[in-house]
């Protein structure tokens, strides 16, 4: 920091030079010259500027421009910029910029002010277009294209088009919720009934992609009496890709909803999926089946639900689920498809299917026997130690087969029966396990 005796030693030098007494501006430059310290200067400049009068510099600036010619530069007054210096001419024909005595300071104050509203509401409506270009308004998109796709004067597909927008645009729960306030799912689901297949599919697509573990709308969905017709679309409708949308809209109103779970159970939805489970002729469909069934299972197996497991247990899905000999043959029938994707889902499934405490008939001479699914689940096991499939998946069958393998020997031991089918080893390795205990 500068001594207060260099500082006042300057401040003379600065006050001196600017009095334009020149024997001092050797003395202003030495001193300054001094000075390092960025604050110091900072506070000079600021005493310089308060006293010095400035319009007198500018009267001095305009003196030594005139006298240099220097035809066409600007010179700035002491309230800064007002008016232009003509390019061309004599310095007596231009017109200079005025000095703060040609105008006022309510003029000048005037000037500042309109151009700054000027500018505050040019950069405000170029804000509000931009904000238009970039954050659209949702509803009114919405709306547009739901138009659109109720239309039945268009094309078909700018009608498909428009419902894969909305589908789109209903991934964010945001919009979801808003489609819903301005009663969009409500119009929209009068296509469930249309005899085209592209259109119903679209709108059970829109349907299941809004519901997605969102209990508000699951719940706001049911209250327009949707899954009736989704079971009927899943059971009867001749084409595959209407089905599995259906299919689709029907795990996302389900997943994580009891309320969705009690009509489906009322409205032989069981019956339904499980019979989808047994088309073998759509392995797709089939698959996605399977995992909706292995959600449900665990979903209920893990969570206590007093309403529809304690006071009413005997109506819960769960129960359904339990006491359904459909269900395993269905399985069985999913690990026997020729499709790899498939059998890991059935596995998957069976796995979800003991967890949950559903019991396999260790009796049975036929059917869906516990020493079926041991064949059926062996065989599978056999073809993913050729390559086939997820190691993952390989390792759960294999603890599944130990299961039953185990549970058979309690029932058959000692000996090796013939439902060891295909890999006697683990038998073998069962039953050691069981005479070392």
């Amino acid at each position: 920091m500068l001594a207060p005796r260099h500082l006042v030693l300057a401040l003379c030098a600065l006050a001196a030079w600017c009095s334009e007494e020149v024997p001092s501006e050797e003395l202003a430059r030495e001193v300054l010259g001094s000075i390092s310290d960025p604050q110091t200067l900072s506070q000079l400049l600021q005493w310089s500027l308060n006293h010095s009068d400035l319009d007198a510099l500018h009267a001095k600036a305009e003196a030594i421009r005139a006298e240099a010619g220097d035809v066409g530069s600007s010179v700035l007054s002491a309230e800064g910029n007002v008016g232009e210096v003509i390019d061309s001419g004599s310095v007596s024909e231009q017109k200079v910029l005025p000095a703060p005595a040609d105008v006022s300071t309510e003029q000048r104050t005037s000037v500042r002010v309109e151009a700054s509203a000027e500018s505050f509401a040019a950069r405000r409506e170029e804000l509000s277009a931009l904000s238009a270009k970039m954050f659209p308004n949702q509803v009114e998109i919405m709306k547009s294209v739901m138009r659109d796709a109720l239309n039945a004067s268009l094309e078909l597909d700018v009608r498909e088009e428009a419902l894969l927008a909305l589908q789109e645009l209903v991934e964010d729960l945001d919009n979801a919720k808003d489609f819903m306030a301005i009663g969009g799912f409500k119009q929209v689901m009068e296509l469930l009934g249309s005899e085209t297949p592209a259109l119903v599919a679209g709108v059970a697509w829109i349907v299941g992609t809004a519901v997605q573990n969102q209990r508000e709308l699951q719940l706001q969905m049911l209250e327009l009496h949707l899954m009736a017709p989704l079971l009927q679309l899943l059971h009867a409708h001749t084409a595959a890709e209407v089905r599995t949308k259906a299919l689709y809209a029907l795990s996302g109103l389900l997943r994580n909803c009891a309320e969705a779970q009690l009509q489906f159970k009322q409205g032989e939805g069981v019956g339904v999926l499980l019979r989808t489970l047994a088309d073998v002729s759509s392995p797709r469909l089939v698959r996605k089946a399977l995992v909706l069934l292995t959600d449900l299972l665990a979903e209920r197996a893990s969570r206590e639900d007093e309403e529809l497991e304690g006071r009413e247990e005997e109506r819960s899905l769960l129960s359904t689920l339990q006491h359904s000999p459909e269900l395993c043959e269905a399985v069985l029938g999913g690990l026997r498809v020729p499709d790899v994707d498939t059998q890991e889902k059935a596995v998957e499934a069976l796995q979800s299917m003991l967890t949950a405490g559903v019991e396999l008939d260790s009796s049975a001479a036929e059917g869906c026997s516990s020493a079926a699914m041991l064949l059926a689940l062996q065989g599978f096991i056999a073809q993913a130690k050729g390559g086939e499939g997820s190691d993952e998946v390989l390792a759960l069958a294999q603890r599944l087969e130990a299961m039953l393998v185990s549970a058979q020997l309690e029932l058959n031991a000692p000996g090796y029966p013939e439902w060891c089918g295909l890999d006697s080893t683990a038998c073998g390795r069962v039953e050691k396990e069981q005479m070392g205990s």
